[in-house]
């Protein structure tokens, strides 16, 4: 995923997390949320956040990812 999101192949990253529960692989998580930033990559934790992101590409961008039904 971090090399993906280097090379620029995403349009926007979705990662939801449960934070009730211990989470094994936050170094992870955490790694991927600094390269979304460094890239300026769209990243939902929530989602609410993932409702908007996507909501705002097929705004920005409605030809090419056609219809979404939210």
């Amino acid at each position: 995923m971090g090399a993906m999101i280097c090379e620029g192949q995403l349009d926007a990253m979705f990662f939801f997390i449960d934070p009730m529960s211990p989470m094994p692989h936050d170094v992870d998580v955490k790694a991927l949320s600094r390269l979304a930033i460094v890239y300026d990559l769209p990243f939902a934790h929530s989602p609410s956040t993932a409702d908007f992101v996507l909501n705002g590409m097929v705004k920005e961008r409605p030809t090419q990812y056609g219809s979404l039904h939210l």
